[in-house]
């Protein structure tokens, strides 16, 4: 036969009757006969346990000794309460209940929430050093030339141009021979001698070329009014001269073209300076980028004047000489000097005047 189901009554204080329940919360009711039953077992045939409060009483929890709270069931409201829950080890899931029967079990997914606005953009970080130039990579195959076209067929005769216009008249004939020449007239009287002709202007008197290999040239970077080292000789005509590695002196006076390439890896500007003193007219600079700073100028010198190549003193930093720029070998930097002006002697004086006119037969 089948065992009637029983109802076990705990701690019914006096005065209560057994018909009474305190007011319960479905999630109260649940957690209060869980933490009840644990650790207890029973032989008995399966049965309901429940609990009275008094009135205005709670149902009370603690440990072994009595005075740590364990659990709290407001007998009025139903409220559970646990006051160690916040001391225990973090757990990674949630626990939820039915509203509508207070059954407890794992949650279910929760619905995403709309997404968040974007933040703001952080601050752009610093420009990082510029790296070095990987090597040239190696030329490509040349690819087979295609087939010839098949020649196309010749096309129908045009048809006749009209006539041009009458060509023009033709050269004069040949003059005929000349006569037979008449017996020479006598010499005439020397002529007086000419003027002093104006001093010519000569072609290029004198050229040298000055330049650096780096490396190993040039290793420390040039500092703003410092000058840049072309400390090997190239073809020279033997009169322009260098005073030091970074330092030449002109021959004489005249008009000199100075010309100028030195690759760097900064942005910067060089300047022609004379005697120490910077010629305005001839600085040239680059803003950003990796070519060579290159100059061409002219300017009026004297003999002794003493000419070098400077970072300019108007600039913010030094400037490294670029070793092996764009490629693996060492790269040049490059001072031409060339006077392209210089004194020549007086002309000479006019020869005598020739024998007069040959009269004619």
């Amino acid at each position: 036969m089948e065992q009637a189901k029983r109802t076990t009554t705990i701690a019914t204080p006096a005065g209560c009757s057994s018909g009474r329940t305190f007011n319960r919360k479905p999630l109260a009711v649940g957690l209060a006969a869980a933490l009840a039953l644990g650790g207890i077992g029973f032989d008995a045939a399966a049965a309901d346990v429940q609990v009275w409060t008094p009135l205005g009483g709670n149902f009370v929890v603690k440990d072994s000794t009595g005075a740590i709270l364990r659990l709290l069931v407001d007998g009025a409201s139903g409220d559970v309460t646990l006051p160690h829950l916040p001391l225990t080890a973090a757990q990674a899931t949630a626990l939820c209940f039915n509203t509508a029967t207070g059954l407890l079990g794992q949650c279910a997914a929760f619905p995403t929430g709309p997404t968040g606005a974007t933040g703001a953009t952080g601050a752009t970080g610093a420009t990082g050093a510029i790296g070095a130039m990987g090597t040239t990579g190696a030329t490509g195959a040349t690819g087979a030339t295609g087939a010839a076209g098949a020649t196309g067929a010749t096309g129908a005769n045009g048809a006749a141009g009209a006539t041009g216009a009458a060509g023009a008249t033709g050269a004069t004939g040949a003059n005929g021979a000349a006569g037979a020449s008449g017996a020479t007239g006598a010499t005439g009287a020397t002529g007086a001698t000419g003027a002093i002709g104006a001093t010519g202007t000569g072609g290029i008197c004198a050229f040298a070329d000055f330049y650096a290999l780096m490396p190993t040239d040039n290793a420390a970077a040039v500092p703003p009014s410092g000058a840049v080292q072309f400390p090997n000789d190239g073809p020279t005509s033997a009169s322009i001269v260098r005073s030091s590695p970074s330092s030449f002196t002109l021959a004489s006076a005249g008009t000199y073209q100075i010309m100028f390439e030195v690759s760097v890896s900064e942005a910067g500007q060089l300047v022609v300076v004379r005697n120490g003193v910077e010629i305005n007219y001839t600085v040239v600079g680059r803003a950003t980028g990796t070519s060579q700073i290159v100059g061409l100028s002219l300017l009026t010198g004297n003999a002794g004047d003493v000419i070098s190549i400077n970072n300019s003193a108007g600039s913010p930093a030094a400037l490294t000489i670029t070793p092996m720029a764009g490629g693996a070998s060492p790269v040049s930097a490059h001072l031409v000097i060339t006077q392209l002006q210089c004194p020549t002697g007086p002309t000479g004086p006019t020869g005598p005047t020739g024998p007069g006119p040959v009269k004619g037969g």
